[in-house]
């Protein structure tokens, strides 16, 4: 079995134009140089042959589009010509400041000298990222609207892969009606957009009851990663059902194919009561934000999860990440978990032994662990030699 300890933190440096890293090449498209930057991106692009190729584009700062006469700075020249015009994208992303921006930039893609076949058609990855900036700009999806209506009807048709980051609770809704204004707003992707992808990422802390539509459409998602913003799930909200989340626990929603789960920004992973997953084979859980609840216990929460999904005996990942822990609540998560080969705890900490064989106690066997990772610890932790005995 493989020990691994770390403490320390990685610095990126600079981001320059054009990256080249191991999936591909990434052009990081600068804004208002038109042609030029255009000519520069398609030779920069196509000098990489046939590596994957993926663009960024970031617009996240004010925007003054919604007065008459100023022109949005999303319909950019040089983006939407190589959205248009230029070569065949494997991965795009879009940094726009609002719902607004995002539906000027589409018209401009949708513009009646667009070819029949544009790289926007054939994207298989795309990324959509609403900017966390005070713009002045609120969200503007409704639930009263029109699935037909909503911004994510625009999305590219053949992606694969879609990774949607909201804005946060204080940046989307006017403070004063934030709560009521929340319940009222809408996520509505359709439904023939989730059937199709295999990986889906979506960060919000607002999204509560919302969530759960679009996950009851990924039926082919292998990758799943939630980030609910370090807020619970409001089991008050009432925008569906009045008894929507009791409903929900009796009757979980299958993702029947997500075989790698990750969960970010959840103060207590309760959201997995609502969840099943048969195909599991990674779970990795980022416990962040207040209000911790001690009614619910973390390491139940995730046992039931497993027994429920029927995943325990196909499990062979398992990372938690973020805040101290009690040790029986860990034995309690590793618990039958005989083919489990990798186990990362990061920045956790417990107060009691982790593995134990005292009468009473839970005896977590993992005869199959290959890889035990302790991540970012403190530098005065040592593991007691008794460790490797006990873990096989």
């Amino acid at each position: 079995m493989t020990w691994s300890f770390l403490d320390v933190c990685a610095r990126g440096g600079a981001r320059q134009p054009f990256t080249r890293i191991a999936y591909g090449v990434v052009f990081a498209l600068k804004r208002g140089n038109g042609a030029k930057s255009f000519d520069k991106a398609v030779s920069w692009l196509q000098r990489s042959g046939e590596t994957p190729k993926s663009l960024e584009f970031d617009h996240s700062g004010r925007c003054l589009c919604a007065v008459d006469g100023h022109p949005c700075v999303a319909e950019d020249d040089a983006l939407t010509s190589l959205l248009k015009h230029g070569p065949p994208l494997d991965h795009f992303t879009l940094t726009v400041s609002s719902t607004r921006c995002f539906r000027k930039w589409i018209g401009a893609i949708h513009s009646p000298d667009s070819p029949s076949v544009r790289p926007w058609d054939t994207l298989r990855s795309f990324k959509l990222t609403f900017g966390d900036e005070e713009t002045g700009e609120l969200w503007s999806e409704r639930d009263t609207d029109t699935p037909s209506q909503s911004i994510f009807s625009l999305l590219p048709p053949a992606i694969t892969a879609f990774h949607l980051d909201l804005p946060g609770t204080s940046t989307a809704f006017d403070e004063r009606w934030e709560v009521s204004s929340s319940r009222h707003a809408s996520i509505s992707i359709p439904a023939n957009v989730l059937n199709k992808l295999t990986t889906f990422t979506i960060q919000c802390d607002w999204a509560s009851s919302k969530l759960f539509p679009l996950l009851r459409q990924c039926c082919n998602v292998e990758t799943l990663t939630i980030d609910l913003g370090c807020r619970p799930l409001d089991e008050s909200d009432t925008t569906f059902s009045e008894n929507f989340f009791e409903n929900l626990g009796a009757f979980p929603i299958i993702l029947p194919n997500v075989s790698s789960l990750h969960l970010r920004g959840t103060p207590r992973a309760d959201i997995l009561d609502n969840l099943k997953a048969p195909s599991l084979r990674s779970l990795d859980i980022g416990l962040y934000g207040r209000g911790v609840s001690q009614r619910k216990i973390f390491g139940w929460i995730v046992h039931k999860f497993l027994e429920a999904s029927g995943a325990k005996d196909n499990l062979l990942g398992f990372r938690v990440s973020g805040r101290p822990i009690s040790g029986k609540d860990l034995r309690r998560c590793l618990t039958g978990l005989h083919r489990l080969k990798r186990l990362t705890l990061d920045t956790v900490t417990w107060s009691d032994d982790l593995f134990v064989f005292e009468a009473g106690f839970i005896q977590p066997h993992l005869p199959s662990l290959e890889v035990f990772e302790l991540l970012h610890i403190s530098e005065y932790f040592t593991p007691p030699q008794s460790w490797g005995s006990r873990l096989l």
